[in-house]
């Protein structure tokens, strides 16, 4: 599901834009500039806050064998399946990453 668009994206690049489109030209050249990093960076914001948006995740809490209790957030990849409370599961760990697998799943198979 698409969360909502709260336009702080825009805002925020809007005005690191600004800031630096500022930093080039002199006298009324200055004024161009910046009004072009206004438009560029604000659509840049837009853009990136659409792009996060967008993505569908799943959140997984986990019993592990040794009693500890996990929760894991994930991106959801295409063929993901959406795993079922009960089903054994596998907890993937490379580096700070982790991801919730099937138990007879390796990632990336």
């Amino acid at each position: 599901m698409a969360g909502s668009i709260s336009g702080a994206g825009t805002l925020t690049g809007a005005a690191a834009g600004g800031i630096i489109g500022s930093r080039f030209g002199g006298g009324a050249g200055v004024i161009a500039t910046t009004l072009a990093g206004v438009i560029a960076g604000g659509a840049t914001g837009t853009a990136v806050e659409t792009s996060l948006q967008s993505s569908s995740g799943l959140q997984y809490t986990v019993k592990l064998d040794r009693g500890y209790v996990s929760t894991v957030v994930q991106h959801r990849e295409p063929g993901d399946p959406i795993l079922m409370p009960g089903a054994r599961v596998k907890l993937e760990t490379r580096g700070r990453d982790q991801r919730v697998l099937p138990a007879d799943r390796l990632a990336g198979s």
